[in-house]
């Protein structure tokens, strides 16, 4: 919470974070397909670590089988072998399909384009008047693993983004974070994939958005619900206002100090005055922080009346 405090620039993962990975409106376009083929395109998909191949999986819901052979090219695509099928998922190129359309998942079998697959992504409630509260304090960027088709989108969403980058790769993600940060930025990142967690790592303070905290996430230094998203602002401004408490602890224990030293070099306390007022000091500076915590909390949340009652359930520090 300490790290969280001080951050003063705010960069966001769009897929899985700003909107739902597995909600998404997918529709497919080409060749009718048969059980068979729809149970190796699922399996390849499956196969993915990338949310929209999950999202494919899904859509189509059928057995899985394991490929006798994978692999994943970083932005393009997947290719499966299943005996003498190849299944291909990826990008125009990748399979060979004549297209300019970015937002698409071509599907080649055997070498033979069969169509794509298209959809539109569905945000977050709340995601917009989260996004113009924290503007008011932080410069505000996307850092995306997608093309840039939902552009128009994120823009009718919130038009004050500071940056929008698209079709970024995990080390490319890390590099641009590493940039702001020697420029004397302080980031939080915020992605859900494991191709968010260089940069996760790389930032001031990386935070994980989960559907499930107690599945298996990229490493961080906190995980937040994904439903409790929106609730960020009233989570930094909690921050903020730690930190101004711990400055107060930190003086009115300087004070109580250089009082007590002088008393004592005065000789007006004797030990045993000394030894009674040293714990009741320390006593006090616990008792006033946990005092003015309770006050912070009951303020900042009470400018929300949804949020949840104790945000530690809703956001945790990770190990």
């Amino acid at each position: 919470m300490e790290r969280m405090g001080t951050i003063d620039t705010l960069i966001f993962d769009k897929t899985g974070t700003l909107s739902f990975h597995d909600r998404e409106k997918i529709q497919w376009l080409g060749d009718v397909l048969s059980g068979e083929e729809k149970t190796l395109i699922a399996s390849t998909a499956h196969q993915s670590g990338h949310p929209s191949s999950h999202a494919i999986a899904h859509y189509l819901n059928a057995n899985l089988l394991d490929p006798d052979d994978f692999e994943e090219t970083t932005g393009k695509g997947v290719t499966a072998r299943f005996g003498q099928q190849q299944i291909q998922l990826g990008s125009a190129d990748f399979v060979g399909a004549e297209s300019r359309e970015k937002a698409r998942v071509f599907v080649a079998i055997d070498g033979e384009v069969r169509g794509f697959f298209s959809w539109k992504s569905q945000y977050r409630s709340g995601i917009d008047e989260m996004l113009h509260k924290l503007s008011k304090s932080y410069p505000i960027a996307l850092l995306s693993g997608d093309t840039d088709t939902e552009r128009p989108a994120l823009l009718k969403l919130f038009e004050g983004w500071k940056d929008l980058w698209f079709k970024q790769k995990p080390d490319e993600k890390m590099n641009i974070v590493e940039n702001w940060q020697l420029e004397g930025k302080r980031v939080l990142m915020a992605g859900d994939g494991l191709n968010d967690s260089a940069a996760l790592q790389t930032a001031w303070f990386g935070l994980a958005v989960s559907e499930n905290t107690q599945a298996f996430g990229p490493s961080s230094d906190g995980i937040i619900q994904a439903d409790a998203l929106p609730h960020l602002p009233e989570i930094l401004q909690y921050a903020k206002k730690l930190q101004q408490v711990t400055r107060e602890s930190l003086r009115i224990s300087l004070i109580y100090n250089v009082l007590g030293l002088s008393f004592a070099l005065a000789g007006v306390l004797t030990p045993i005055y000394c030894a009674i007022l040293m714990p009741l000091s320390s006593v006090s500076v616990v008792a006033y922080v946990v005092l003015r915590e309770r006050a912070v909390h009951a303020v900042i949340m009470g400018q929300r009346k949804k949020i949840p009652q104790k945000p530690a359930t809703a956001f945790a520090a990770s190990s």
